[in-house]
C-alpha cells in the first residue's frame, strides 16, 4: 500500500511540474503581416527623384525617372544631365543604352553591376516604393513608428528603411527609401509621391 501511495504521489508531482512548465512557455504565434493586405505593387507607376549610392568611400548622386508599364523604362543621369543611361526591360532581361548606342543586354543584376558598378532587385523595389515588403518573400526585423506605419524591415540581404511619408489616395507612402546590404547603401528620394495613374 505504501508503494502505491508513493507511486501516486510521484505521478501527482510530475503532473504538477508539467503543468507549471507548460504555463511558463507561451505558444508560438504567427506574426501579423507587416504590410497591409489592401496594398500591392502597382503594375504601372511613375517615380522620379534622386538616387544616392554609397560604396565604401565612393559616393555618387544621380537623378532618375522610372516609368513602369508592361516593361520598365528607367533613365539615370548625373549633374547637368551628364552620363545619361537608359535601362529598358522586364523582370528577367534588360538593355542598357547611352544615347542611341546599346551598351549591353542581359540579366538585370549582371548588366547593372557591369555598367553601373551596383545593382538593385528591380523586381521587388516597386513593393518597397509602396512602403511594404515583397509579399512572397520572408520578412525580418519589422519595425513600426508610433503611428503604426512600417518604417523598417529586412528582406533577403537588404535592410530597408522608410521615411518622409506623404499621402496618396488617403494612403501614406514613403518618399524616402533607404536600402542597405553589405558594402552598398542606396537611397531613393522621390520628388513627389509615387504616381500610379500613368495611362495614356
Amino acid at each position: 500500500m505504501f508503494a502505491r501511495r508513493r507511486h501516486a504521489l510521484q505521478c501527482g508531482l510530475i503532473s504538477m511540474l508539467l503543468s507549471i512548465c507548460y504555463g511558463c512557455v507561451t505558444p508560438a504565434q504567427s506574426p501579423s503581416p507587416p504590410f497591409s493586405s489592401e496594398l500591392s505593387a502597382p503594375t504601372q507607376f511613375l517615380a522620379q527623384g534622386k538616387l544616392l549610392v554609397v560604396q565604401g568611400e565612393r559616393r555618387s548622386s544621380l537623378r532618375f525617372r522610372w516609368l513602369q508599364q508592361d516593361q520598365f523604362a528607367i533613365d539615370l543621369w548625373g549633374p547637368l544631365g551628364t552620363a545619361r543611361h537608359q535601362l529598358r526591360g522586364d523582370e528577367t532581361l534588360m538593355t542598357i543604352s547611352q544615347g542611341n548606342a546599346v551598351l549591353a543586354a542581359g540579366t538585370l543584376e549582371e548588366i547593372m553591376q557591369a555598367h553601373l558598378g551596383w545593382s538593385l532587385p528591380l523586381q521587388v523595389v516597386p513593393f518597397w516604393l509602396m512602403g511594404q515588403p515583397h509579399q512572397q518573400a520572408s520578412v525580418r526585423l519589422v519595425r513600426r513608428d508610433a503611428d503604426g506605419r512600417l518604417v523598417a524591415f529586412s528582406q533577403g540581404s537588404w535592410q530597408i528603411m522608410l521615411s518622409n511619408f506623404a499621402s496618396l489616395n488617403d494612403i501614406e507612402l514613403p518618399k524616402k527609401i533607404s536600402m542597405q546590404r553589405e558594402g552598398l547603401a542606396i537611397t531613393i528620394v522621390l520628388s513627389s509621391p509615387l504616381q500610379t495613374d500613368v495611362s495614356d
